[in-house]
């Protein structure tokens, strides 16, 4: 039996528009998946979430 790898990587998951949520209480999940030489494993001993933000978008400027 191979031992697993000790290595990892960020994955980014992209950018997500919560518009349709303005002015409701949300709650966010974040699922996280793994795999060990392209075969899913039921988990791994640890995740982490980097760079979060939540912002609301800048208003454009009129058009004059």
């Amino acid at each position: 039996m191979s031992q697993p790898r000790s290595s990892w990587r960020f994955q980014s998951s992209g950018v997500f528009d919560l518009s349709e949520f303005n002015g409701q209480t949300i709650v966010l999940g974040f699922r996280y998946n793994t795999n060990l030489d392209g075969v899913d494993v039921p988990s791994a001993p640890t995740w982490e979430i980097q760079n979060l933000l939540l912002a609301e978008p800048e208003e454009e400027a009129p058009a004059e």
